[in-house]
C-alpha cells in the first residue's frame, strides 16, 4: 500500500467576500422579492400578468432559473478558495474545485517575491485578459497583494498568491534546487 506524500506547506485564502455578498443581499432579495409577489399574483390572483396560459409557462420557467441562480450563487461564491500544497517533489494549485496544476519542483528555475498593484500586473501580463487565459502566463490569485512568481525552465510563468510569501518561497527553496529571487 503506498503511503501519501508528506505535504510540507499548505495555504488556504479566500476572495473577500464581504462586499460580494453585500451586493448579492441588495440585488437577491428585492428579485427574491419580486418573483415570490408575481408568482403569487399569477396563481392566486386575477392573473393580471396575463391571461394565456402558455405566458403561465414562460413566467414560472423564467422564475425558476432565476430562483436556481439565487441559489447556486452563494455555493458557486463559496467554492472560489485558492489552495496551494507544496509536496516533497510537486507543487500542487487548485483554484474552485475546477481549476488544478500540478508542476514538478524540478521543473522550476527560479522563485521570485511580488508585491502586485492588480491593475499594473493585468495591463502588463493580461492587456485586461485573466491570467488563465495567457499561454506564457499562469496567474492564480484571491487577494491580489503579495504572491510567488514561479519560472519554469521553458519559460512559462506562474504567479501564485500568497499572504505567506516568504514561507512558501523558503519551502520551495529547501525542496528545489533554482534561483531565488528577493
Amino acid at each position: 500500500m503506498d503511503a501519501e506524500p508528506a505535504v510540507l506547506y499548505v495555504e488556504k485564502q479566500q476572495y473577500n467576500l464581504n462586499k460580494l455578498w453585500l451586493i448579492y443581499l441588495l440585488i437577491g432579495f428585492p428579485l427574491l422579492g419580486i418573483i415570490v409577489s408575481g408568482t403569487f399574483e399569477q396563481m392566486y390572483s386575477d392573473g393580471s400578468f396575463s391571461n394565456m396560459p402558455d405566458t403561465d409557462v414562460a413566467f414560472f420557467l423564467i422564475n425558476g432559473g432565476i430562483l436556481v441562480l439565487l441559489l447556486v450563487i452563494p455555493l458557486f461564491i463559496n467554492a472560489l478558495v485558492l489552495t496551494v500544497q507544496v509536496y516533497p517533489d510537486t507543487l500542487e494549485i487548485k483554484l474552485g474545485p475546477w481549476i488544478q496544476r500540478t508542476v514538478k519542483l524540478n521543473e522550476v528555475r527560479e522563485a521570485e517575491i511580488l508585491k502586485i498593484d492588480r491593475e499594473e500586473y493585468l495591463k502588463e501580463y493580461g492587456q485586461r485578459k485573466p491570467g488563465w487565459q495567457l499561454k506564457s502566463h499562469n496567474t492564480y490569485n484571491v487577494k491580489w497583494e503579495q504572491a510567488v512568481q514561479l519560472l519554469l525552465n521553458d519559460g512559462t510563468k506562474i504567479l501564485i498568491g500568497s499572504q505567506h510569501p516568504a514561507e512558501l518561497k523558503q519551502v520551495l527553496y529547501r525542496q528545489a534546487n533554482f534561483m531565488v529571487k528577493s
